[in-house]
C-alpha cells in the first residue's frame, strides 16, 4: 500500500495544478481508504480528495465517519456538509441523526424530518424506522413508540441483534406506560435471544447487546414484586457471560487512601445530590478521584481530582484506573443508563463497591461490598446479593439538594380538599400500588390525587388520564393530572399544591422523599423486609424520627393516610417539623464519621 499513498501523492500535486480530466486520484484514493492503512492517513487521503472533488458528498462522509468514534463533533461537522450536498443520502443521515438523538437535540431531529418530506417516518430502511421508534419514545410518545417497535419485529430481514434491540426497547417503552407484565415478556426475550445464540455471536457482541438489554431487564424488574431467587438467576446469568479478569497487582503504597469514584454523570442526575454532600465533606485523610463518562463534562468543583474517561474503551478504562493507583473504586451507577459497570470485571482497584445509583445487587462476583442499612436491607431479608452488605447505623443515604432553588411554602391544609401527590417517576405507581390508592379515595371523599405524568403530549395525556380514571375508579374531577414538568423550578412549585406525598411500592422514593422531606410535607410509605428498593422511604421516615408514617400492611397505609386526611391540623403539624427532623439526619458531620470508618474497614480487612 506504500507505493499506491506515493503514486496517490504525486498525481494530488499534478491535480492541484491542473484541473483532473478523469477520475484517477478519485479511484486511487478511495482504493486506499477502503484499505487496512491507519485512521491519520485515510483522513489525510480523504482531505486530499476534498480540495479537489469539492462536490463529492460521499468524500465528506467517509470523514465523518472516521471521526465517529472519537471525535463525534467533529464527524457531525463533517455529516454536514454532505447533507447539504445530499441530503438524501441514507448513511449519512442516519449517523447524522444518531449524534443529534444521542445528546437529546430532537427538535434539530425534527427540523430535518420536516425539510426533506418526512423522510424519517417515511423511511422503509429498517435501520432509520429502529432509531424514529426510539426517537418517538425519547419524546415520550410511548404507545406510538410500542406499535413501531412491534411493526419491526414482523420484518424478516432484522437481524438477530435489531431483534433484540426492539425487544429490549419494548420491555422498558412498556414499563414507562405501567405495562408491567409485557415489559418482563420482551425483555426476558430479549436475553434469550442473545443467550441462545452461537457463542461466535456472544462473544463478538458481549459489551454492548449484553449491557444494553441486561441493563434493561434489572431495570424493570424491580418495579413489581418479584421471586427474590428468579430475580437473582437473572443477574447471575450476566455474570456468567462476562470474563473476569486479574492481571493487575496492588502494592499498599499509597501516602493516602485513594477512593475512586465512577458515574455516569455528577451533575444532573438524581445521584448527584447524594453523592455532592459526600464528595464535598470528605476529610483528608483520604485522596478522592472522580472518573465522568457524562455526555457534557464538568468539573466537580471540591478538592478531588478530575478525571474526563468518556471516550476510553473499557479496557483502556480499566489500565487508565489502574494507572491512578486507586484503593477503593466504588461504582455509582449500577445497571441505570449511563455507566461502565463492566469494567469492574478487569478489577482495575482491589477493593470494588457498589453504592447509591441502583438498587439491587450488580450481579457481578467482582465487586466485594455494596452500601445500605438495617432498615433499607432487614437483617432478616429473603433479598439476595452477590455482594456483602455494608450497613451504615443510620440511613446510607446524605441529601442535599444541588439545584440551591428557594424551598416552596407548604400551604395551610384545608379540610375540604385535601391534595395527595404522586410526584414519583409515573412507571413506579405499580397495580399494587393503584389497588390501594383507590381505597384511599374511596374512602377519602376529601381528597384529590395529583399525579405527575412522564409525558407532556396532548395523546399521552389523554390515554393516561383515562388510565387512571379506570384503575382508581374515580372521576377525572378527582385527579389532578400534571404534564410532565421540565425543569427543578416547576417541579419545586408542585409541593405547594400538595398536603401528603404518598408513595409507591415496590420501588419506592428516593430522591422525591428526600425533596418532600426537605419542603416539610409528609410521606407515607409502606415496608416489606425483602426488598430494598421498597425501603428507602422507610429509611429516611424512620431515622428522621417519623416512623409512625411507615406502614406494614396495604391496610396499615390505607389507615395512615385517612388518620392524616381526618386531622387537618395534624399535618400542618407535620409541615411544621418534619423539614427540621430530616436536615438534622442530614447532618453531614455525623454521616461522614461512620461513612469514612466504613471505608477504613474495607481498606484495612
Amino acid at each position: 500500500m506504500e507505493f499506491e499513498i506515493n503514486e496517490f501523492n504525486q498525481l494530488f500535486f499534478k491535480n492541484s495544478f491542473f484541473e483532473p480530466n478523469d477520475n484517477q486520484l478519485l479511484d486511487l484514493g478511495t482504493k486506499i481508504v477502503q484499505s487496512s492503512v491507519n485512521d491519520d492517513i485515510k483522513i489525510d487521503i480523504i482531505y486530499n480528495l476534498i480540495t479537489i472533488y469539492p462536490n463529492n458528498y460521499l468524500l465528506y462522509y467517509w470523514m465523518g465517519y472516521l471521526h465517529l468514534t472519537l471525535k463525534p463533533n467533529n464527524a457531525f461537522y463533517w455529516f454536514k456538509q454532505c447533507y447539504k450536498i445530499n441530503p438524501l443520502y441514507i448513511e449519512n443521515l442516519l449517523d447524522m441523526l444518531k449524534i443529534l438523538f444521542e445528546n437529546d437535540l430532537l427538535s434539530y431531529m425534527q427540523k430535518i424530518n420536516d425539510d426533506n418530506n418526512n423522510i424519517m417516518y417515511e423511511s422503509t430502511d429498517l435501520r432509520m424506522r429502529l432509531l424514529v421508534a426510539s426517537y418517538t419514545s425519547k419524546k415520550k410518545q410511548f404507545n406510538q413508540s410500542i406499535n413501531m417497535y412491534h411493526k419491526l419485529l414482523e420484518e424478516t430481514e432484522l437481524t438477530i441483534t435489531d431483534r433484540i434491540i426492539c425487544n429490549s426497547n419494548i420491555g422498558i417503552t412498556c414499563n414507562d406506560v405501567s405495562n408491567y407484565k409485557k415489559s418482563m415478556y420482551h425483555l426476558e426475550t430479549a436475553v434469550d435471544l442473545f443467550i441462545t445464540q452461537p457463542l461466535g455471536y456472544k462473544i463478538q457482541n458481549n459489551i454492548d447487546n449484553a449491557m444494553f438489554m441486561f441493563n434493561n431487564l434489572f431495570l424493570v424488574q424491580d418495579y413489581v414484586y418479584n421471586d427474590v431467587n428468579e430475580m437473582f438467576d437473572r443477574y447471575l446469568k450476566l455474570d456468567r457471560l462476562l470474563i473476569q479478569h486479574n492481571k493487575y497487582d496492588f502494592p499498599k503504597q499509597n501516602s493516602k487512601i485513594r477512593i475512586g469514584y465512577l458515574s455516569g454523570d455528577y451533575n444532573g442526575h438524581s445521584v448527584s445530590n447524594f453523592i455532592h454532600p459526600i464528595l464535598k465533606n470528605h476529610t483528608d485523610l483520604f485522596e478522592i478521584h472522580c472518573f465522568s463518562i457524562a455526555k457534557i463534562y464538568k468539573p466537580i468543583p471540591y478538592n478531588i481530582t478530575n478525571h474526563n474517561v468518556r471516550q476510553l474503551n473499557i479496557q483502556d478504562l480499566a489500565d487508565y484506573i489502574y494507572k491512578q493507583k486507586i484503593n477503593i473504586l466504588i461504582d455509582l451507577a449500577g445497571h441505570t443508563f449511563p455507566n461502565r459497570i463492566e469494567v469492574f470485571t478487569l478489577n482495575p482497584a482491589p477493593i470494588q463497591v457498589t453504592y447509591l445509583g441502583f438498587p439491587n445487587t450488580t450481579g457481578l462476583s467482582s465487586i466485594k461490598y455494596r452500601i445500605t442499612d438495617s432498615i433499607a436491607d432487614n437483617m432478616d431479608s429473603l433479598q439476595k446479593y452477590s455482594e456483602q452488605l455494608y450497613r451504615l447505623p443510620k440511613c446510607f443515604l446524605l441529601f442535599e439538594d444541588i439545584y440551591k432553588l428557594s424551598k416552596p411554602k407548604p400551604r395551610i391544609t384545608p379540610s375540604d380538599c385535601i391534595v395527595l401527590g404522586s410526584l414519583n417517576r409515573e412507571n413506579k405507581t405499580s397495580f399494587d400500588t393503584l389497588h390501594v390508592w383507590k381505597t384511599i379515595l374511596t374512602e377519602c371523599e376529601n381528597t384529590k390525587l395529583l399525579i405527575l405524568l412522564k409525558s407532556h403530549i396532548n395523546e399521552e395525556i389523554c390515554i393516561r388520564t383515562k388510565y387512571y380514571c379506570d384503575k382508581l375508579n374515580v372521576s377525572e374531577d378527582r385527579l389532578i393530572i400534571t404534564p410532565y414538568v421540565d425543569g427543578e423550578h416547576g417541579y419545586n412549585k408542585l409541593f405547594e399544591q400538595i398536603d401528603i406525598i404518598l408513595d409507591p411500592f415496590p420501588y419506592s422514593g428516593t430522591t422525591t422523599t428526600c425533596k418532600a422531606l426537605l419542603h416539610s410535607i409528609p410521606v407515607v410509605t409502606k415496608y416489606h423486609k425483602d426488598y430494598h428498593s421498597h425501603n428507602v422511604s422507610a429509611s429516611l421516615l424512620i431515622n428522621s424520627g417519623v416512623p409512625e408514617l411507615v406502614a406494614y400492611t396495604d391496610d396499615e397505609y390505607v389507615e395512615i393516610v385517612k388518620s392524616l386526611v381526618s386531622n387537618p391540623s395534624k399535618i400542618d403539624d407535620y409541615k411544621d417539623t418534619i423539614k427540621d427532623k430530616f436536615k438534622e439526619l442530614m447532618n453531614p458531620d455525623e454521616f461522614m464519621k461512620s461513612y469514612e470508618e466504613m471505608l477504613l474497614d474495607m481498606y484495612n480487612i
